[in-house]
């Protein structure tokens, strides 16, 4: 049985999803066009589910590019050598293949040509979390290069660089030079009133437990189709609240909704003030 997911990107063979069609649709059009471009949005909004949904679609429907999802989110300070080593690591892992050593960061792009001619395939490279990379050297020195072959990256082998995160970097977006500027931007919205309603659905249909349509309609209003809300309001109200499978009414309604205001943001902002205490130079 598929649950409403709270803890991360969305597996449709285990969680109710929304496939947000036109959302890849736009994202494969760009990445025909050989666009680079920037999606960034807050945590639990949906983006790397999204990008789940456009790498399954450019397997299944476009062969001969090669997406390679990667996440920055743990690099931090990491020195040149060592943001080299790890970026090839994650490549090979995401490939189960072993690639030639990047000596320098002067050669990462001769680097990505090496790959794209050995698998005789495109390069889609999705960059998550961006600014993790907290080594701003290092950070613009990439950037610089994936830039400044922008107008090569045919003969390259570099079909599309996609970066994401959770907030706009210094620069990239500011410089209207730049192949990662604001035209370039995709917006990942919060779900509809109609997709909202549609991923409580999947839940009735597979359980034959129902909401009733003013549950459906408070749980829009309250969240505004935010999707980490709206699934953890819904998985709340169906496994603590009406574990049962009856019908969820109003009133359990109610109650998630005072927990969620109440006790669970006080949990959320204890954990909060215990890590501030932990590392007082990071709050100023």
């Amino acid at each position: 049985m598929r649950t409403f997911c709270t803890e991360g990107p969305v597996d449709p063979k285990e969680n109710y999803a929304v496939p947000r069609t036109a959302l890849v649709a736009e994202g494969l059009k760009k990445v025909e066009q050989w666009r680079y471009f920037t999606i960034f949005a807050p945590r639990q909004s949906g983006k790397t589910t999204y990008f789940q949904f456009l790498i399954e679609a450019i397997r299944k429907d476009k062969p001969v590019w090669l997406p390679v999802w990667i996440s920055f989110e743990a690099y931090g300070d990491l020195s040149e050598r060592d943001f080299l080593t790890l970026f090839r690591a994650n490549v090979e892992r995401k490939q189960e293949k072993t690639y030639p050593e990047i000596t320098s960061l002067a050669k990462i792009v001769l680097w990505i040509q090496n790959i794209t001619e050995i698998e005789k395939r495109q390069l889609v490279l999705i960059i998550d979390e961006v600014e993790g990379l907290k080594n701003k050297e290092v950070l613009n020195g990439f950037l610089h290069l994936i830039r400044s072959i922008y107008h090569e990256k045919q003969a390259i082998g570099l079909r599309s660089v996609i970066l994401t995160g959770v907030s706009n970097i210094t620069g990239i977006l500011q410089d209207t030079a730049s192949p990662f500027n604001i035209a370039d931007q995709i917006q990942v919205p919060t779900f509809t009133r109609e997709e909202t309603y549609d991923l409580l659905s999947q839940h009735e249909r597979e359980t034959g437990q129902l909401f009733d349509e003013a549950v459906k309609t408070g749980i829009y209003e309250q969240t505004m189709g935010q999707p980490g809300l709206v699934n953890a309001l819904a998985r709340d109200l169906v496994e603590k609240k009406c574990p049962n499978g009856e019908t969820v009414g109003l009133q359990s309604l109610y109650l998630t909704l005072d927990d969620f205001t109440e006790y669970y943001i006080d949990k959320n902002i204890a954990n909060i003030l215990a890590k501030a205490k932990l590392f007082p130079e990071t709050v100023e």
